[in-house]
């Protein structure tokens, strides 16, 4: 049975305290002068107690602080505080700033999304904004001062956040940009947070040295449906056309004629850029044709020894079976969706670092397939989509409690495909603050906006014209204060 001290608890005796010097309880609430009740509670915290730690999202990895402490400047630039029960943060005159670090090993993953989450208290009710900077990692909680620390150069801060109580409470910060572009690298994660501007506020965050309950931690949401974008695309010719190269035309084109009109279509994709368990992959294209009518080709498998800059009808190399049809069936374009997860499995299997695909007509029909390539369109170039969580089936997603209600209900991001506006929509159960972000396919920040949600059905209108999106793919993030992170991805014409 666990039992904890806390100053508001009820009574079991009754005694005085005078403070001499900033007093704070177990859980880092301010203490003043007179009568203190000092008791034990089980289970759930009593009124007036510590803000519970939320509880992580299902299927999330919690990854706890590695290393923590402050350091600071004037005549304690070279003292360390490795083992202080606290990371205190402020900007002040010299001898009172003070900086904190943070250290995380969330290692080589897949990451959707990470929250750093802290638990802090401050000496004033009066709402303030501190900053988190990307580190090196060359510093030790057991030896790290002001005169050695990391610093931040001319970086921009990652993220800021506000210290809204003077209470301890639990505060989310989306840092998911930073610990993608770490869990591709090191793995290590440090972060310097700072207050830039001289307002004597002093933030403090519990170290893992002060409790270990409440110690910072990241929590990290693993995505492992990979965009993996096309590394070569080209097509050939046959007839007086066989010697030539077409790897820098603006399409992919394959039709079946007489000898000087056929076309045979190739791309090629980096297979090391996902896992070994496959449980989906999913061939995205752009296309249009020359007809209006509907008609079949075949997507195949190939090998990969060609390049787009040399391939030609005399030596492009024999497709092999047939990986899947697909029906052509717009004049104007549009995206198409076809299941190869048979082909790139084998080709993973086999150890290829590459996986090829040739589309070819086998009719004689005459009429012509035209697929963006990248040379034509960057965002609207073929890409796989590979899934190797086989809890991951759907692209509008979200990882929540067990007796969380249903999902599409609750988010949901429509039109899709967008072609003028959008909408962004989702039931809240209680007032909440949220931040909407759209980033591109290749991960850049295209708009972000925060704002105070009411418990219901809140909506929000995009413009595609606004936001000067081009056509392409997005990915829209939700990121609550409250509730569990929501992404989607979406489709702009």
């Amino acid at each position: 049975m666990d039992y904890s001290l806390f100053q508001n608890s009820p009574a079991i005796g009754a005694g005085t305290n005078a403070v001499q010097q900033p007093a704070r309880d177990y859980y880092g609430n301010s203490i003043g002068n007179g009568p203190v009740n000092i008791g034990i509670y089980q289970g759930a915290p009593v009124p007036g107690g510590p803000t519970p730690t939320p509880t992580p999202p299902t299927g999330s990895d919690v990854v706890y602080v590695m290393e923590d402490a402050q350091v600071r400047d004037g005549s304690f630039a070279d003292t360390n505080y490795g083992s202080a029960t606290t990371v205190g943060i402020k900007k002040a005159s010299a001898r009172f700033t003070r900086r904190g670090l943070l250290k995380f090993n969330i290692g080589n993953r897949n990451v959707s999304s990470a929250t750093l989450r802290v638990y802090a208290t401050s000496n004033s009710a009066q709402a303030y904004q501190n900053f988190i900077y990307g580190v090196s990692d060359n510093w030790s909680e057991n030896s790290v001062t002001f005169n050695n620390a990391p610093r931040t150069g001319s970086s921009s801060p990652i993220r800021s956040f506000s210290i809204t109580s003077a209470n301890a409470r639990w505060y989310d910060i989306d840092i998911t940009d930073y610990v993608q572009s770490q869990a591709e690298g090191d793995g290590i994660v440090s972060l310097l947070l700072t207050d830039r501007n001289t307002s004597k506020y002093l933030t403090r965050i519990t170290s893992k040295e002060g409790n270990s309950d409440f110690r910072s931690h990241i929590i990290i949401e693993s995505d492992d449906k990979t965009i993996v974008p096309v590394l070569e695309d080209s097509y050939t010719r046959a007839g007086s056309f066989s010697n030539s190269n077409f790897g820098s035309a603006a399409t992919v084109n394959c039709k079946t004629s007489s000898p000087r009109f056929n076309r045979f279509g190739m791309l090629k994709f980096n297979s090391t850029l996902y896992e070994d368990n496959i449980v989906s992959a999913t061939l995205n294209f752009y296309a249009s044709t020359n007809t209006a009518n509907s008609f079949t080709q075949n997507i195949r498998a190939l090998g990969n020894n060609w390049s787009e800059n040399s391939v030609t009808e005399n030596n492009r190399p024999t497709p092999r079976q047939v990986v899947a049809p697909v029906t052509f069936d717009s004049q104007e374009g549009r995206w198409y969706s076809i299941d190869v997860t048979d082909w790139v499995q084998e080709q993973k299997d086999n150890g290829w670092t590459r996986v090829s695909f040739a589309f070819e007509d086998t009719d004689r029909s005459t009429f012509l397939s035209r697929i963006t390539s990248k040379e034509g369109d960057r965002t609207m170039a073929a890409f796989l989509e590979v899934d190797s969580n086989s809890n991951s089936n759907v692209t509008t997603t979200e990882t929540r409690n067990s007796d969380a209600v249903d999902v599409e209900r609750s988010f949901s991001v429509y039109p899709n495909p967008v072609n003028l506006d959008f909408n962004v929509e989702k039931t809240f159960d209680s007032t909440d603050n949220i931040e909407v972000s759209i980033y591109t396919i290749t991960g850049e920040l295209v708009t972000s906006t925060t704002e105070k949600v009411e418990a219901g059905l809140w909506s929000k209108n995009f413009s595609k014209s606004e936001l000067q999106l081009s056509r392409g793919i997005y990915t829209v993030k939700l990121n609550c204060e409250k509730a569990s992170g929501f992404s989607s991805k979406i489709l702009v014409f």
